[in-house]
């Protein structure tokens, strides 16, 4: 006996999961074997996968981090420089010229520092990114891999594939989505450390800072009051008898009415507390309608100024002399928020669409720009140009002389102009050789026809006069036929396969599978509840080391997981784990033999129902009574016209393969004729491209006609002027070629357009097409109406013209720069300015709407003071009013899920599920709480650590960052868990884990 091997690699563990197999004989069918090839190419191929996109997301994360690195290093530098200067300060004035030019010298050796830790740092990120890309391909490519070798596996088996992997998956789910926080988070750090020194935004930082604390001390109280009430909750319910649980719900209900009335007083004391201080609460509205008035009326909203540009003539492709109008009046508008950035309205943003307009100029000017600080440089990128330019006029030529080619063809209407290539006679000949034989053919075919519908009438005449159509030869050999293939059926039938519902062998294995499934996931998810419990006591255990308790039952919980697959609830798992594969194995191999065996018998009743119908066309004995002479009469018809039906057949059938024949070599000499027209004419320009499909399929030399010799119709004929490279189809091949067009766009409105269009679908049009004609086409295509300039820029997507033309555009750019440098530099300059104060404005209006928020936070907490003596005792009625309303429904639940006529009976159920619904609410109020206290220390520890100046905004930054790199962590420590699962089941089975 062997095993088969199942090539799975670590990568399978994320998208893949095994097809289990049973045990084989040594002599290995050539079949199963090219089938474990193939799935281990799918298993390699999965490998490649989770190899690419490790690398991938690894270069993602070092660009980060090096981007960061740069910007911490700076910053401590700058931070090591003003400590210097600042301690010294005072000292400066009595120092010598000598110590000032000492002290200079440092701090400009601090500066060499940061610009040299600057450079070498972008070497890094220049190198991360490089990676990055680079394993971005290789994970495309591999997805791509994957694929084609998934293709290999049958429906049933990809099936158990994605079901194993989804477990996975959900992990891997979780991890994506603490990566993407952390790489947010991260990417907020090197933006604070970017953004300026510390001191900035102390004052609002702060009070964020103070407010966060006096948050999470509230929070902490809620959570305290929330476990003293649902502790009591649990007492209270432990106490209840059966019996008397309808008394207790209604007393319940009348604890929660009174709790209501307590806060419906409490809030009438707050509103007579706000109309005393009236003044305070206008002042509040006033101000928060001020600061949101600033942010959303018409009148707050501000305009991008209007530009319009007055070019000279600069030789830049696209932009003519004369005026450009950019920026239109009161078009672009935006409000701003107190950070400063532009707000978007109905998903709209005026201040991003009008800086986007005047920076699309610019590139529009700039985008073709070489170093314009060396042009020697730029006057041998021209020549490199020039020459690759002689390379596109040839391309542009060869694929014009087809489009006229294609052209003057379909014009001819006939197929002489391709007369000169190999190909073209022996299609001429195999055409005609086709044509005779379908000629000969048709005769026959009718004849064959009327024979063997004067056959089948002679038998219908047995049926409808003796009334017993079920004795005819093809009843007789449908109703065995369908006897066998039911009882086969009913062993073999799979339901994964389109099946209703399974054969008695597909039956017994999968209840067998699902028994031993069961008992594996059971043992798995006490594993996981035990696993999960140890992990939450190390982290309570980690805030209280010197808790015996909680030791204790560390050491329990981690008894009771075991240390191994010999201990405790890990060895009942192994052991299911393995009757799990003994079981399938066997019941596999039971399964297996029963179906071969019914396959077997199919196969023998399908033989005899076959010969019996070959050997007795009709059960002539099956006359019940009827007259013999009768009988002998239709028994005597029968017979004639089965005699002239086969000597029909027997000149009819060679005929046809004949035909067929001739058929096959007529379409195999025109896909050679075809593919030497548009190689020796197009070079790779068709080979290369995907418009070639739509003369694919010749002169119909293809399925249908072949079909209709096969099928017994009547056959068809071909001439040479049907060749689809003499067609309009062909023009329209070499159009998309030479320009890339027609595009297929509706442009009815324009007539201009229409016409270029229409001339080129309809072979009308028979000279090239020029560059204003294309750059028309484009500006109708890409709506550039108001951008006319903005033509040049498309010519890279309208074939070889417009391959030959981005080239011209390019050395035309490169020239410009060197003639009209200066011309072109005032202009860019003009349009630097103009964004310069339009974010000066934006700025300007920052500030404006900051001082707004700032007035109305301000007046916020003097309401919110006027309020404070009232604040502790609302938040505790309404957490006991929600505490209260949950024991009422948890009451309400308990009886309704235990309904009975049996009072008392019915109570104690009820009362056992809701001591343990509390005793669940009393552990998630004890978490709560904890979770709570740790989040107001690390509030309390960030503060305490910004009023005393260790660190600044960007050290914050790192902070949420560090967080968010510890939950990362903890994701990843799942993923592996469940990968080493998934692995661990794997090798259990005999899957082998090696490459």
């Amino acid at each position: 006996m062997k095993k088969w091997t199942f090539l799975v690699a670590s990568a399978m563990l994320v998208g893949a999961t095994p097809v289990f197999t049973g045990c084989i004989d040594n002599d290995e069918p050539e079949g199963i074997n090219i089938l474990r090839k193939a799935k281990a190419e799918l298993i390699i191929a999965k490998k490649v996968v989770e190899e690419a996109e490790s690398l991938r997301v690894k270069a993602e994360a070092t660009k980060l981090e090096a981007e960061a690195k740069v910007q911490e290093a700076e910053a401590e530098l700058r931070k090591a420089q003003a400590e210097k200067v600042k301690a010294e300060a005072a000292q400066v004035a009595a120092l010598t010229e000598s110590e000032k030019a000492k002290y200079a010298a440092e701090i400009a050796e601090i500066e060499a520092r940061i610009a040299q830790s600057k450079a070498e740092t972008e070497v890094a990120i220049a190198a991360a990114e490089s990676a990055r890309q680079a394993a971005e391909d290789a994970h495309q490519q591999a997805l791509a891999e994957m694929e084609k070798a998934k293709n290999t596996l049958s429906v049933e088996e990809r099936a158990t594939i994605e079901m194993y992997q989804k477990r996975y998956d959900d992990a891997a789910t979780e991890y994506n989505t603490r990566y993407i926080a952390y790489t947010t988070a991260q990417s907020e750090y090197v933006k604070a450390l970017a953004a300026a020194e510390k001191g900035q935004n102390n004052v609002q930082y702060t009070r964020q800072l103070e407010k966060n604390v006096i948050t999470q001390q509230e929070n902490v109280e809620l959570k305290k009051i929330a476990l003293e009430e649902a502790e009591a909750k649990l007492e209270e319910v432990k106490a209840y008898v059966p019996g008397a649980l309808a008394v207790k719900l209604t007393e319940a209900q009348d604890k929660w009415n009174d709790i209501q009335d307590e806060l419906n007083a409490l809030n009438v004391k707050i509103a007579e507390e706000r109309i005393k201080n009236d003044a305070e609460y206008k002042k509040q509205a006033d101000l928060q309608k001020a600061y949101n008035d600033l942010m959303t009326t018409e009148d707050a909203k501000i305009y991008a100024k209007p530009l319009t540009i007055e070019l000279p003539t600069i030789g830049i492709p696209g932009y003519q002399e004369g005026k450009y109008e950019i920026i239109e009046e009161k078009v672009y508008g935006f409000h701003v928020d107190k950070d400063g950035e532009a707000i978007a309205s109905n998903s709209h943003n005026g201040y991003v669409t009008a800086v986007g307009q005047v920076k699309n100029f610019i590139s529009g000017l700039t985008s073709k720009q070489l170093d314009k600080d060396d042009q020697a440089w730029t006057q041998a990128s021209i020549n490199e140009m020039t020459a690759e330019l002689k390379g596109l006029q040839e391309a542009y030529d060869a694929d014009l002389k087809t489009w006229q080619m294609a052209v003057d063809g379909y014009n001819s209407g006939n197929g002489t102009v391709y007369s000169k290539y190999v190909g073209y006679n022996p299609l001429i000949n195999r055409i005609n050789n086709y044509n005779t034989s379908v000629e000969k053919l048709e005769p026959l075919r009718v004849d064959w026809i009327a024979k063997t519908e004067a056959k089948d009438v002679a038998e219908q005449a047995w049926i409808d006069k003796t009334g017993f159509g079920e004795h005819s030869a093809w009843a007789i050999y449908n109703e065995a036929n369908n006897k066998a293939q039911e009882e086969y059926e009913s062993v073999a039938n799979n339901m994964y396969n389109g099946a209703e519902k399974d054969g008695t062998a597909w039956a017994a294995y999968r209840a067998t599978a699902q028994t031993l499934y069961n008992a594996v996931y059971k043992a798995q998810e006490d594993m996981r509840v035990a696993e999960n419990k140890i992990s939450l006591l190390e982290e309570k255990l980690a805030q209280n080391p010197t808790d015996e308790a909680l030791k204790a039952q560390l050491d329990a919980a981690k008894k009771e997981l075991g240390a191994d697959d010999t201990e405790g609830l890990r060895k009942v798992y192994a052991e299911a784990s393995k009757n799990r594969n003994e079981g399938l194995a066997k019941a596999a191999k039971t399964r297996d033999n029963a179906i071969a065996i019914a396959e077997r018998e199919r196969d023998l009743a399908l033989a005899q129902a076959s010969k019996d119908y070959t050997n007795h066309n009709i059960d002539w004995t099956a006359t019940n009574g009827i007259d013999p002479a009768f009988v002998a009469e239709l028994k005597k018809n029968y017979e004639e016209a089965d005699a002239a039906w086969i000597k029909a057949d027997e000149l009819y059938q060679p005929a046809k393969e004949a035909a067929i024949t001739l058929h096959n070599e007529m379409s195999e000499a025109y896909v050679t004729l075809k593919e030497n027209v548009l190689d020796d004419l197009s070079g790779t320009s068709f080979v290369g491209s995907s418009y070639p499909v739509v003369i694919e399929n010749g002169l119909n030399i293809g399925y249908y006609s072949l079909s209709s010799i096969v099928d017994d119709r009547e056959a068809q004929t071909f001439d040479i002027k049907d060749l689809v490279i003499n067609s309009k189809n062909f023009v329209i091949v070499a159009s998309r070629v030479l320009y890339g067009l027609p595009s297929m766009i509706d442009k009815s409105n324009d007539q201009q357009y229409n016409n270029i269009i229409n001339g080129l679908l309809n072979a009308e049009r028979i000279t090239p097409l020029e560059k204003a004609e294309l750059d028309k086409i484009i500006i109708a295509e890409h709506y550039l109406t108001d951008r006319e300039y903005e033509a040049p820029t498309w010519y890279g997507f309208y074939g070889s013209f417009g391959n030959k033309l981005a080239k011209e555009r390019d050395i035309a750019y490169a020239k410009a720069f060197i003639n009209e440098q200066p011309t072109i530099d005032a202009v860019l300059a003009t349009l630097n300015e103009y964004l310069t104060d339009l974010e000066a404005q934006k700025d300007a209006q920052g500030e404006v709407v900051l001082e707004a928020y700032n007035n109305c936070d301000e007046q916020n907490e003097v309401v919110k003071e006027l309020e404070a003596a009232f604040e502790p005792e609302r938040r505790e009625l309404s957490m006991k009013s929600k505490l209260q309303g949950k024991l009422v429904a948890s009451i309400e639940g308990a009886m309704e899920a235990e309904g009975t006529s049996d009072e008392a009976k019915r109570d104690e159920a009820a009362i056992k599920s809701l001591i343990e619904t509390w005793t669940t609410n009393v552990k998630d109020a004890k978490d709560a709480e904890f979770s709570a206290g740790t989040q107001l220390q690390i509030a309390e520890k960030t503060l305490e650590a910004w009023n005393n100046e260790l660190i600044d905004a960007a050290d914050a930054k790192k902070v949420l960052m560090d967080n968010a790199k510890y939950y990362l962590d903890i994701a990843k420590t799942t993923v592996d868990n469940t990968a080493a699962e998934l692995q661990m089941i794997l090798e259990r089975i005999g899957v082998s884990t090696k490459e």
